[in-house]
């Protein structure tokens, strides 16, 4: 895990030079503001003034610190061009809230209303760079509301701005742009804005399972008595990712006098599905919907890897599938070698395609398993539908089946379309199973041992389920 190391590293370090810039400019703020309140103590009027604009502000100021802090953690930087032009980008947006925030708590700040708005206005567009630059680096495809918030917010400011001149120029008087009621507008706007994108920071990021340890662990009974760092009482060292070891012979409660699997599972668990495809050519993808029923989605398999580890250590149970053959038959005499799967139609295993799938997700799906397994992942893996329902915990493995016409133009759009076919399946896959064998070899089984995970010899001729989308 060097390179994660050296990552967090350069994060750190970047992230200390910010905060020094943040820490300036919070501390010249105050000092002008303390100034600021002492000249205009005797004018109440003036007073509340300065406390309105100063309050609103300082709320965006706050904003901006801890935007920074929780999205760096969701795109780390590294040692690359990339990350640099978002290192300048964050110092360039840095000054800019010094523009905003140094004028504003001057004994005059309605003089300076434009230049806030002008300087408002430049962050936002270095803030829509910024985003675009981290998920092109991370290869996370973007999103629409993380990108139009700031072109809104800026379309906002400006129309306050415009019925502001509308109404002076209604009422026939000059458009000064040192007017108060400009500036309380303006004011009022800024801190409404915000709160309104630090709570939608803070509600995508803490909910979504996918963000890079943002969010609070689930609630487990065992999080009380094993603290990250502890030993648990099975002398098994806890999660590399911070949460609790995890206890593989525990199981849910059940009402007496029924097993698990007899009690009703309401809602899907943590679903991921992998595209298998080039790395070199940009054709992996992946796609995974949490048990909240929160998105997620990109084309680096690290980051899958780190998803799908956080779940686990968490004691959540994963369905993990995979869109390409995961067994082929074993037919009982030679004539019928390399024969289509029942179910498969014109889409066989054998085929072109269908080969060069097989031969692709085997190493990825080997690779993934393993990245899981050094990440000492102590749950267990399984092939079989009703040992997962009864355990409901560890790793379910499957197979994703995309219908001949069914594959969009994106990669990442195939893996979620398959994560909402498993999903639309529930409570009961098994009824949904495209793909019947009875004599098979596994190749999901073959990986499973080869990478060291605890499983009987028989997963070697045990079919996955199959879900066709």
């Amino acid at each position: 895990m060097q390179k994660q190391s050296d990552q967090d590293h350069v994060t750190t370090r970047w992230l200390w030079v910010l905060d020094v810039v943040f820490g300036a400019t919070a501390a010249l703020g105050f000092e002008t503001l303390q100034e600021t309140l002492r000249a205009t103590a005797h004018t109440p009027s003036v007073l509340v003034k300065q406390i309105v604009v100063a309050l609103s502000l300082y709320i965006f100021f706050l904003y901006d610190v801890s935007a920074v802090h929780i999205l760096v953690k969701k795109y780390p930087y590294r040692v690359s061009f990339i990350s640099g032009c978002r290192y300048l980008l964050d110092i360039s947006m840095s000054f800019l809230l010094m523009m905003m925030l140094i004028p504003g708590v001057n004994q005059h700040p309605e003089g300076s209303t434009l230049e806030i708005l002008t300087a408002l206005t430049l962050w936002h567009a270095c803030a829509f760079l910024w985003h675009v630059l981290a998920n092109w680096e991370h290869r996370i495809p973007p999103t629409l509301s993380a990108f139009s918030g700031h072109f809104l917010f800026i379309a906002i400011y400006w129309l306050v701005f415009g019925v502001w001149a509308a109404a002076r120029a209604w009422q026939d008087l000059p458009l000064a742009t040192d007017d108060v009621g400009l500036l309380y507008a303006i004011s009022i706007t800024v801190a409404a804005v915000a709160i309104r994108r630090a709570w939608r920071i803070m509600e995508v990021f803490y909910r979504d399972p996918g963000d890079d340890d943002l969010e609070p662990r689930p609630e487990d009974p065992r999080s009380a008595l094993e603290p990250a760092g502890q030993v648990t009482a099975t002398g098994e060292p806890p999660c590399p990712t911070g949460g609790p070891a995890l206890l593989i012979s525990a199981r849910p409660q059940t009402p007496k006098g029924s097993s698990p699997a007899s009690v009703a599972w309401s809602e899907p668990p943590a679903t991921f599905c992998v595209s298998v495809g080039s790395i070199r050519r940009g054709t992996f993808a992946w796609a995974g919907r949490s048990a909240q029923g929160d998105w997620m989605h990109g084309s680096d398999m690290e980051m899958l890897c780190a998803r799908v580890a956080e779940r686990l250590c968490a004691g959540d149970p994963v369905a993990l599938g995979f869109e390409c053959p995961t067994f082929v038959p074993l037919p009982e005499t030679p004539q019928e070698l390399g024969r289509s799967r029942s179910g498969e139609g014109s889409r066989p295993w054998s085929a072109g395609p269908g080969s060069g799938a097989l031969a692709t997700g085997l190493v990825q799906v080997s690779f993934i398993l393993d990245r899981l397994r050094r990440e000492r992942i102590e749950a267990s893996a399984t092939l079989d539908w009703s040992t997962f329902a009864d355990r409901r915990t560890g790793l379910f493995l499957w197979e994703a089946f995309l219908a001949p016409g069914r594959r969009s133009s994106s990669r990442v759009s195939d893996a979620e379309l398959a994560v909402r076919a498993f999903s639309a399946a529930w409570p009961s896959p098994l009824g949904a199973n495209a793909i019947v064998e009875s004599r098979v070899v596994s190749m999901v089984g073959t990986a499973l041992l080869r990478t060291g995970w605890e499983v009987p010899e028989t997963v070697l001729s045990e079919p996955c389920l199959v879900i066709a989308s």
